[in-house]
């Protein structure tokens, strides 16, 4: 794993008695605990999955819309990567299944001629 390192240090003593660090001192000291959060975490390895209620799905279509079942409903939905790369996508939409599940729906700008295999990044509310 790669470590974190910063190249110096912001010395907060060398202007907390001027005007301007009296006045950034509420945004230097949130600032402050935000990066040692973010460093503390991406040291102990968190991955994105970790930190939000996602999921990476690999589909292939083998043409004309392509429909993926999830349990809940996404807020949003990226395209991670397609391979090959055309046709491309054209829209992601998303429908209650009969079975009480969510479809999501990857629509195609035309028809593909070969199969796709399509990298989802699907983010839950």
């Amino acid at each position: 794993m790669t470590k974190i390192s910063t190249p110096g240090y912001f010395d907060e003593a060398a202007v907390a008695n001027t005007s301007a660090g009296k006045e950034l001192k509420p945004f230097i000291d949130y600032a402050n605990q935000f990066f040692q959060n973010v460093t503390q975490i991406l040291q102990s390895g968190v991955s994105l999955g970790d930190n939000t209620d996602s999921a990476i799905l690999t589909v292939v279509s083998l043409g004309g819309p392509t429909k993926v079942l999830v349990k809940s409903p996404p807020t949003i939905v990226l395209l991670g990567k397609q391979n090959p790369t055309t046709p491309s996508v054209n829209y992601f939409s998303w429908e209650n299944s009969t079975d009480s599940n969510i479809e999501i729906i990857v629509t195609f700008a035309s028809q593909p001629f070969s199969p796709v295999t399509l990298t989802l990044v699907v983010f839950f509310s």
